[in-house]
């Protein structure tokens, strides 16, 4: 995840949008599992404001509509494409922070996966991830993504390997069984922008209104608290450079700079 705008205010996602009847399956299962009205086009556009957030289905994926405009989640085309095909894998300062190396099984929980754009990556290298978000709506955008990007690969392609969890990353840490615990835990929350920062990308803005915005101080003392007893090898911490050390619980053992703008903070359990 990455900057929000400051003082977001909690928006919901108020019906579902049938596009075509070849997605009326979908539309109605997504409906029932969402707790969400179904709505064709012309009923949409009578019974909604211009600040309602729908998730429209149609016959190539889904999208959230909303004032700000349209958010589709896409691994394989854009900005996530071109990342991938930069990547160095094990080298890149995200897979040296979680202590990945090729060749050796490990597994990574992503506690605030967000659009799984750092979770994807990771599931490229063959590594096993569990991203674990809270919104379902953004759950079901990036199950859409996942299927995708991965319906023409084989079964056992490494992209394959990221899988889905919806609930509070606290909950789902404390709720780990003894041989559920990950090697390791990223954690990258949503923070406030940086002063002088240029205008928040749109999908981070949308992102933002529908989750609740930035993550406090406090609440990610409690969230590292709790995945630092949860992890069997280390927590990452992912910061913007200039932000403090986070010390709540105990100073990092080691940093990894990620970039210009971000840094990996890094406990080892």
């Amino acid at each position: 995840m990455s900057a929000c705008p400051p003082d977001s205010t909690s928006r919901s996602v108020t019906g579902i949008v049938l596009e075509d009847d070849l997605s009326l399956a979908r539309a109605q299962s997504l409906s029932a599992d969402l707790d969400l009205p179904l709505l064709s086009r012309d009923t949409a556009a009578a019974a909604t404001s211009p600040r309602d957030m729908l998730l429209a289905v149609m016959s190539d994926g889904l999208e959230l509509r909303s004032d700000m405009g349209t958010l589709r989640i896409d691994y394989l085309l854009g900005p996530q494409a071109q990342r991938l095909a930069r990547s160095t894998g094990f080298k890149e300062p995200l897979s040296r922070a979680l202590g990945l190396q090729a060749r050796t099984p490990q597994s990574v929980l992503d506690a605030t996966a967000g659009l799984c754009r750092d979770a994807f990556l990771l599931s490229s290298l063959g590594v096993e991830v569990c991203a674990v978000e809270r919104n379902p709506v953004v759950g079901a955008l990036v199950s859409d993504a996942i299927q995708r990007a991965t319906q023409f690969q084989a079964p056992d392609h490494p992209l394959t390997h990221l899988k889905i969890q919806i609930g509070e990353a606290r909950t789902v840490l404390e709720q780990l069984a003894a041989d559920e615990r990950p090697d390791a835990i990223y954690l990258d929350p949503m923070f406030p922008p940086r002063r002088k920062s240029s205008l928040v990308k749109k999908e981070m803005r949308i992102l933002a209104e529908l989750t609740g915005g930035a993550t406090s101080e406090s609440e990610l003392a409690e969230l590292l608290s709790t995945a630092l007893q949860a992890a069997n090898k280390r927590v990452v911490l992912k910061r913007p450079t200039e932000a403090p050390a986070t010390t709540a619980v105990r100073p990092p053992d080691h940093t990894i700079q990620g970039g210009r703008t971000t840094r990996y903070d890094v406990w080892l359990t």
